[in-house]
């Protein structure tokens, strides 16, 4: 405490403090007198520091440059590197990220936190458009001197986007290379060409530790997770009629060999298995609920695809997908690409037949080839797609991915991370696909000869399903229904292609423990789940990466059978993946066995329409077709399945992060998930292989060591698999405050407060005006504030620099010069006196009298004589400090002095000049003290 010293010296001058009652009394007395002396002192509201402050201290110098480790794309390692990029060829949408500042990370979490936090003011409450790059984007200072660097060194600053989380702009190889200090290298991937940078790139040192890197230097795209299976649809020998699909014949053999029949999944059997029926029932089927979509094609050349699958599956033709391109100045124009065409069709389809009834907005890239499914992503995110541009979409749902280690070393992850929790905040649930590789995410089964071979890279995870702002979903396959199919399925299909009688139990998917089954097959075959074991990566002095973390277990993953391992666990929740058995049917473009180009030119619809005599729906005009599994058909499901959550409990604003509300219910009501206990997905290996183990029960054969299903939580098919019904019975009402939510304003604070002007004179004041919040954990203030003066005293004027009219962003301060001009007859009158409290004076000078007295008997006296002497010091230092105390108070409070009159005697006075600060919703006042001499 700032006046501990004075009281010290107090007590140390003025008594001998032996006796220790006295030392105490001595001491709280000593002490209230302080504080009463501390009341004189204006008081300020103490501002908290701004979280988005100016970060670039030095001048931005390309002379100066430092190397960022981990810029390279780790796919540069296994492409074919065919030398120099030409250096004429432009570079468009590229885009250089901002790192948060540890302030506003820390910020953020807290947020996050607090947003899951039955009780905080904050539960539940979700940033609006504009409030998250105002309190975690970068300040309007620094965005202008990285913008001005970027422009010196040649390059076109397209745009610095509402998020003020980068800057996007356009160059040639050449500059790249020139400015950045790497290479950039032709690369052959999968047999597709395109382009990266060779190795790290620098950024001037001014700016490194607020640098996260520049995207989009490189042309490597995700590949969706897609498993499909070719398929026949025959005749059934015993009935004059074909059969439908889920009673087919996988053969060609006429009557069809035992165990050969096989049975899909159309919506209707969806609605079946896992109780969406019973919402529709209720009018829950998604009605005035949006989701959202995202990918890497067009999928508006071939629309009359998912209008026949609707047809088909008894579905609203007319509700179809709603087509919106991320970032149409930077990624190109929307063309189709033939191995995306299929997951797009699967995400649009299936997420549109659960929600049957909601909005599904597909949000696609142009076909410059380096932008991607993840900035469809992040569009979403950061562009608020809903009601005039002010609400964000609830759900969003992806089915690409790649195993951890593939992002181990570069910034991509990080960059990810970044707009996963900007969607959490705002109130968005993302849903991504686990994976289709079992527990070796890293592998596929094939090499780039495209020869089957076992897994060789050891435990693997896939992003971003593995992070913990993301719902991962797993892959189960039905089990029940392989002893007896008659119990689950109707031999005939209902007029909207539906069998299926009831839930089927399940078990894990996994085709391919072993090679016989990765032949038959074709390449890995399993649902994705194990624990995160590279989110974070470094790299040693030979330039390989080394994966040294995973993600962090969160704290919500905890209990029902959750692995005490420290780490993110994944899969989440699962639904049926398994093409193998009862895939699902679709509608699209017919591709060769790779799913890498058309069959024919023009393309064919997999889907004949109308389906004449004797044809199959969902088939062909020769009864040829495919089914389709894997978690990218699991993770649209789901998102839908979430959407009609919402609808049933009125959540028009999401649910943010929707794990811990699924982890809670699987421990509160665990009737509201089908529990997988059989099965694993551990997938075949070769031996010798990081984590490759001798299979127990298969002796010669080696696997992939985990991950066995069991009761409660699994890490093969995660808490299992859902009843649509009692989830829905379960999910909260959130509701998002309307009415009073916390308000954005704005503080005004003069700097100095007071100050002395000479008549005939001016003198300046620095008005700095700081966007704030009600809540702490709101961004500020965006808008147009006016100032003004008022009391001031005759002769005296205010004017402000550089306008009485500011335009305030949200997250930066400004500052606005006031100017005070006094003329030469512009001097107050004599200050007034103290108004004291005269009534309080006179009883306290009254008693001190009478103690006086009392104490006057003995001419002298000490501390340790007896306890009566004690008692009348006591009393008389009582009275002094009381006193004091009064007459401080008194002088605090004393009347401000008149205005009025052309001065006197005496010494100047001052009085109180009031500023005010109003927008339209906030008015914000200050005074100032002014004197004014002579």
């Amino acid at each position: 405490m700032a006046g501990s010293g004075m009281i010290k010296r107090m007590q140390d001058d003025n008594f001998d403090c032996k006796d220790s009652q006295l030392a105490t009394t001595t001491s709280w007395l000593t002490t209230a007198c302080f504080l009463a002396l501390l009341l004189c002192f204006p008081a300020h509201d103490l501002q908290a520091q701004a979280l988005v402050q100016n970060r670039i201290v030095t001048a931005i110098r390309s002379d100066q440059m430092q190397v960022m480790k981990g810029t390279v794309h780790p796919q540069v390692a296994m492409a074919r590197d065919e030398g120099r990029l030409s250096s004429s060829t432009p570079i468009e949408g590229m885009s250089l990220l901002f790192l948060r500042s540890p302030a506003q990370q820390a910020d953020l979490k807290k947020l996050l936190t607090e947003q899951q936090t039955k009780g905080s003011p904050m539960y539940h409450q979700w940033l609006r458009p504009g409030q998250f790059a105002a309190r975690y984007g970068v300040g309007q200072h620094d965005l202008s001197l990285v913008a001005g660097w970027l422009q010196s060194q040649g390059f076109q600053v397209s745009s610095i986007p509402p998020s003020e989380d980068r800057i996007d702009f356009n160059g040639t190889a050449a500059q790249v290379e020139a400015t950045f200090h790497t290479q950039m290298h032709r690369y052959l991937l999968r047999g597709v060409p395109g382009w990266a940078n060779a190795t790290d790139i620098s950024v001037p040192q001014a700016i490194v530790g607020m640098t996260l890197g520049i995207a989009h230097l490189n042309t490597f795209r995700p590949l969706p997770h897609v498993v499909k299976r070719p398929v026949y649809a025959i005749r059934n020998s015993t009935s004059s009629t074909q059969k439908s699909h889920y009673t087919l014949c996988n053969s060609t053999q006429t009557p069809c060999p035992s165990g050969n029949v096989v049975n899909f999944l159309a919506p209707a059997d969806i609605y079946t298995i896992y109780d969406v029926s019973g919402l529709y029932n209720s009018a829950i089927t998604g009605n005035g609920q949006i989701m959202a979509v995202v990918g890497q094609t067009d999928i508006l050349q071939y629309k009359s695809d998912i209008a026949n699958f609707r047809t088909l599956s008894g579905l609203n033709a007319g509700n179809l997908p709603t087509q919106i391109q991320a970032y149409p100045n930077h990624s190109g124009t929307i063309a189709v690409s033939p191995p995306d065409l299929e997951e797009a069709d699967i995400d649009v389809e299936w997420s549109g037949a659960v929600a049957k009834d909601a909005s599904i907005l597909y949000v696609t890239v142009g076909n410059n080839q380096n932008y991607s499914v993840f900035n469809s992503l992040q569009y979403a995110i950061q562009t608020p797609l809903l009601n005039n541009n002010t609400q964000f979409v609830p759900v969003i749902s992806i089915s690409y991915g790649n195993c951890e280690q593939a992002f181990a070393g570069s910034t991509d992850i990080q960059a990810l991370e970044g707009y996963l929790q900007q969607a959490n905040s705002q109130g968005q649930t993302v849903v991504a696909a686990a994976g289709d590789s079992g527990s070796a995410d890293c592998d596929t089964g094939t090499n780039s000869s495209g020869q089957t071979v076992a897994a060789s890279h050891g435990l693997a995870v896939d992003y971003p399903g593995s992070s913990q702002y993301v719902t991962a979903a797993g892959g189960t396959s039905f089990s029940g229904d392989i002893a007896d199919e008659t119990k689950y399925w109707n031999p005939n299909n209902t007029a909207n292609n539906g069998s299926a009688i009831s839930y089927i139990p399940e078990t894990s998917w996994n085709d391919t423990p072993n090679i016989p089954d990765l032949t038959n097959i074709g390449g890995l075959s399993a649902g994705g789940g194990g624990a995160s074991a590279c989110a974070q990566a470094t790299v040693n002095s030979s330039g390989t990466t080394i994966c040294i973390a995973g993600f962090p277990k969160p704290s919500w993953q905890v209990g029902n059978g959750v692995p005490n391992d420290s780490k993110r666990d994944v899969p989440d929740v699962s639904l049926a993946a398994d093409a193998n058995h009862d895939g699902y049917v679709l509608c699209t473009e017919e591709t060769n066995s790779t799913g890498t180009a058309f069959t024919t030119s023009p393309p064919t619809s997999s889907c004949v329409y109308p389906v004449g005599s004797g044809q199959v729906p969902y088939f062909d005009a020769n009864g040829q077709g495919s089914v389709f599994g894997g978690t990218s058909i699991v993770a649209p499901q789901l998102a839908a399945m979430i959407t009609l959550w919402n609808q049933k409990a009125g959540n028009t604003s999401g649910v943010g992060n929707a794990n811990p509300l699924f982890y809670s219910t699987a421990q509160n009501t665990p009737g509201a998930f089908h529990d997988t206990t059989t099965g694993s997905n551990a997938v075949v290996c070769q031996q010798g292989s990081p984590n490759c183990v001798a299979d127990p029960s298969n002796s010669g054969n080696y696997i992939m060591s985990c991950c066995n299903a069991g009761s409660g939580y699994d890490q093969a098919t995660g808490l299992g698999s859902v009843d649509a019904g009692a989830l829905a019975a379960v999910w909260p009402s959130i509701v998002v405050s309307t009415t009073n939510p916390p308000q954005a304003t704005f503080s005004m604070v003069p700097n100095p407060g007071a100050l002395s002007i000479k008549a005939g004179s001016s003198a300046t004041v620095a008005l700095v005006l700081s966007p704030s919040s009600s809540s702490p954990l709101l961004a500020g203030f965006s808008g147009t504030v006016n100032l003004a003066c008022s009391k001031l005293p005759a002769g005296v004027t205010c004017s402000f620099a550089p306008s009485s009219s500011v335009n305030l962003s949200a997250g930066a301060a400004q500052t606005v010069t006031m100017t005070l001009v006094a003329s030469t007859s512009a001097l107050l009158s004599q200050p007034q006196p103290f108004h004291r409290n005269r009534p309080l004076e006179t009883v306290f000078a009254g008693i001190f009298g009478l103690s006086l007295f009392g104490l006057g008997r003995k001419r002298r006296f000490s501390l340790r004589h007896s306890s009566r002497n004690f008692s009348r010091w006591m009393a008389a230092l009582v009275l002094v400090a009381g006193l004091m105390a009064a007459t401080v108070l008194s002088a605090c409070s004393s009347g401000t002095p008149s205005s009025s009159g052309n001065g006197g005697g005496g010494s100047p006075t001052a009085t109180s000049v009031t500023v005010t600060a109003t927008s339209t919703n906030t008015t914000v006042t200050n005074n100032i003290q002014l004197t004014i001499t002579p």
